[in-house]
């Protein structure tokens, strides 16, 4: 199964208004804010432990 490793650049969207709502996407090509809070704001998923 095919899988990406995430890193610094890698995002999950929580925009509503961005077409990559509720997907993993990187800063390239964003119509969504790259920032942590906010009603639009996404989480930077390297912040976040390996198993």
């Amino acid at each position: 199964m095919p899988y990406t490793k995430a890193d610094d650049r890698h995002g999950w969207v929580q925009d509503p208004e961005s077409t990559f709502d509720h997907q993993s996407h990187t800063a390239e090509d964003a119509d969504f804010p790259l920032a942590e809070s906010g009603d639009r704001g996404s989480e930077h998923l390297a912040y976040y432990p390996t198993r």
